[in-house]
């Protein structure tokens, strides 16, 4: 389980911010009808829980894996620490490439979900099988609300509520395998709990809408 957040420091880690996601998506869902504008916050939470799953299932066990490798990571690494053969699977490695690499983006994680060379950790690894919804949807999230909402321009913008409706169980399938169908992330019994219990009482509201 996770370390808890006290009065003297919040805590998060890969897993916990995923939850915290997970539960801040629940928490204005439940209030948008109240307050339409909680559906930007709910873009918000679910495009960061989104994202947490998809890191969580190509993470597995090394963290390196999710750090996009580039010639300029190569290139910081062997001036820093002279490595001329960067190798993420080298524990002596794995450490400086987090430090100084980027995570990969929103984007890149959902399309590496769908490869074998990036899911295929172990013997019950699997890799997701898109349709055209799930393409729709991750762009939808990402490139025509999310993105736009974090960098607001000045305008006037109209958002059509049957836009963000649709791609709300879309999403929601691509976490569920993320975190329970993909055979790469590693819960305790307590998490598979906390886990389960949110997306269940996600899943019903979402069929609400």
């Amino acid at each position: 389980m996770w370390l808890q957040s006290d009065n003297n420091f919040i805590r998060f880690d890969e897993k916990s911010n995923t939850y915290d996601s997970l539960e801040k998506v629940l928490f204005f869902l439940k209030n948008v009808k109240e307050d339409l504008n909680y559906w930007k916050w709910v873009i918000f939470a679910l495009h960061n829980a989104l994202y947490g799953a998809m890191i969580l299932s190509l993470q597995g066990t090394n963290p390196a894996r999710v750090i996009q490798i580039d010639d300029t990571l190569k290139e910081r690494i062997k001036k820093r620490y002279n490595i001329h053969n960067l190798d993420i699977n080298n524990t002596q490695h794995v450490g400086k490439v987090w430090l100084h690499g980027k995570l990969i983006s929103f984007t890149e994680s959902f399309n590496r979900i769908q490869k074998e060379k990036f899911m295929k950790m172990n013997v019950g690894s699997k890799t997701f099988q898109t349709r055209d919804c799930h393409k729709r949807s991750i762009k939808w999230l990402n490139n025509e609300l999310r993105n736009p909402f974090a960098h607001f321009s000045p305008r006037g913008w109209s958002i059509a509520m049957d836009d963000i409706k649709n791609i709300l169980n879309p999403c929601f399938e691509i976490i569920e395998f993320c975190l329970f169908k993909s055979g790469n992330v590693l819960l305790d019994k307590q998490e598979i709990k906390l886990f389960k219990n949110i997306t269940t009482k996600l899943q019903k509201h979402i069929t609400s809408y």
